[in-house]
């Protein structure tokens, strides 16, 4: 554990390498906290808002905060450009039981994530959302077989 952050908006992501973590937050607000020792909260609170990132490690309190690069933007901006493109009767409907032969189909003719070819028809359930993502990480590291 290094540290917890929550979404106030949408459209933010979190990259973990070892014991330093990154969120980016591309149009939203996101809170972040990191861990104690005794991996409790801390008390202070960072918001990021759109176009900015904050880089911390395991035990340290979030502030080295800087602009999104070029890069950074654009590859968000293709990756939503990459969830309109995604055919919506290859989409998954939310409240059915996700089809992984269809899945599959889907993504072996598109080069299309898991979490794209979802989150098209998401929908709003957090159980559904929390299932999902679940998924996207075991399919992620071949625990989900098809």
């Amino acid at each position: 554990p290094i540290g917890v952050c929550g979404a106030r908006g949408t459209s933010f992501g979190i990259k973990i390498t070892g014991k330093e973590a990154v969120v980016y937050d591309f149009e939203s607000k996101i809170f972040v906290k990191g861990l104690t020792e005794d991996f409790t909260e801390m008390n202070d609170e960072l918001l990021l808002t759109d176009g900015w990132k904050v880089n911390f490690g395991q035990f340290e309190k979030p502030s080295r905060v800087t602009a999104l690069s070029a890069g950074e933007s654009a590859n968000w901006h293709l990756w939503l450009e990459e969830l309109d493109a995604i055919p919506a009767e290859k989409a998954v409907d939310a409240p059915s039981l996700v089809n992984f032969a269809a899945i599959n189909e889907t993504l072996s003719h598109h080069n299309i994530s898991l979490m794209s070819l979802v989150a098209k028809n998401a929908g709003s359930s957090i159980s559904f959302v929390a299932f999902i993502l679940y998924v996207a990480l075991a399919v992620n590291v071949g625990r989900v077989f098809l």
